[in-house]
Formats: structure tokens, C-alpha cells, sequence
């Protein structure tokens, strides 16, 4: 293995330690491409419009590793292209399935909020933890692709 990757690895493991630190501390996670001081809350927009928690106005936040490093690592493969689409699915085995069009997985951020800031919202089988009022970051974590080999759990199929 080339020095290079051992370094890479072991920086991954020690992000991995590090976010898995916060969240034993009670901390949530939100993954993002985005540098900013504080989080405003956002007009989430699903696919399927009929459902409340993943169209709601405000700031999501997660427990769960996975998922905050996939949404801070998605991105569009190339840019010109429009039918670019992410998702993930997490199956009831604690498995998670990550794809997409037009994506691939390029460094990003992980901002560790405050609990006390986020209500659980529940819809027809969805729950997520938004905040309905900005939110200060006590830390931003970056996260490269590496990270992925190091979480069980996370298959993926990028296209």
C-alpha cells in the first residue's frame, strides 16, 4: 500500500473517531458541500411532494453516520449535465443502499449541532431530526471519500 493511502486511511479513521465522539456526546450531524457560519433553515424539496418531513422548511440533522457523510460527499460526476439525482435507502437489517445518476463522491462537510435545537418530526413511516431556527455549528469536520471504506453498512452504485 502506498504511503499516501496509509496517511489517507488513518486520517479517515481518526474523522470516523472523531464523529462517532460527537454523537455518543449527544451531538447531531449535517452533511454538506457548503462552508457557512451558521445553518439557516432551507426549503427541503422531495420528490414525492405529499410527504410533510421531507419537505419542510428548516435544517436537517442526523444520528447517524451514514447518512450525513453521504450528504456531504455527493456530488455531480459533471456538472453541465441536468438529470443528476442522489438517494439512499435505509433497509430495516440497519443496511443502507447509496446511488445515484451523474454522481460520484468528492470531499465535503460535517457540521456537529446541538440536539436541543431539533424536534423529531414523524410522517407515514419518515422521521427527521429539523431545527425550525438557524443553528451554530460547534465544530466542521471535512470528510473525504475514504471515509466510506471505514462505515459498515453502505453499499453503493454510482452511475
Amino acid at each position: 500500500m502506498a504511503e499516501g493511502t496509509n496517511l489517507e486511511n488513518r486520517e479517515a479513521r481518526e474523522t470516523l473517531n472523531q464523529l462517532e465522539d460527537y454523537l455518543a456526546r449527544g451531538y447531531l450531524l449535517h452533511g454538506s458541500k457548503s462552508k457557512v457560519e451558521i445553518l439557516e433553515p432551507r426549503q427541503a424539496r422531495d420528490e414525492d411532494p405529499s410527504r410533510k418531513v421531507l419537505n419542510l422548511n428548516g435544517v436537517y440533522a442526523a444520528d447517524d453516520i451514514r447518512i450525513s457523510v453521504l450528504m456531504a460527499l455527493f456530488d455531480k460526476k459533471d456538472p453541465t449535465r441536468e438529470d443528476t439525482s442522489f438517494f439512499y435507502h435505509l433497509w430495516d437489517k440497519g443496511e443502507m443502499k447509496a446511488g445515484g445518476v451523474n454522481a460520484t463522491f468528492t470531499p465535503g462537510l460535517i457540521y456537529v449541532l446541538p440536539s436541543e435545537k431539533f424536534q423529531k418530526v414523524q410522517d407515514n413511516g419518515d422521521e427527521d431530526m429539523v431545527a425550525f431556527e438557524p443553528v451554530v455549528p460547534v465544530d466542521i469536520i471535512s470528510v473525504t471519500p475514504e471515509i466510506l471504506a471505514l462505515i459498515p453498512g453502505i453499499t453503493y452504485d454510482m452511475k
